[in-house]
């Protein structure tokens, strides 16, 4: 016969400060204390990885068939030409932002 785990466990960290770097944690403050920097943009946190992330886009069906005809036309990649027309874009906005 199969002995029952229990399914919760006790956290066996004895630090006296847990629940104080819980909260810290919760409010996005580093680990030792500091907080970060407020004046960073979110792109330029530490913590940002160099990594592409999928998003998903919206656009007319008209469109969505402009383009993979000028795909298929170039031999180009939807996801290439999509990338080259919006970063550029999105950079020119950010400048009017700030």
């Amino acid at each position: 016969m199969a002995k029952n785990k229990p399914r919760f466990q006790k956290p066996t960290d004895k630090d006296e400060n847990r629940d104080e770097k819980i909260d810290k944690f919760a409010q996005g403050q580093e680990q030792d204390g500091e907080e970060q920097n407020d004046n960073l943009y979110p792109w330029e946190h530490p913590g940002v990885r160099d990594e592409n992330r999928m998003i998903t886009l919206y656009i007319p069906e008209a469109v969505k068939l402009k383009l993979k005809y000028l795909s298929k036309k170039t031999g180009v990649p939807q996801q290439r030409i999509m990338r080259d027309i919006l970063i550029p874009e999105i950079e020119e906005r950010l400048k009017d932002v700030e």
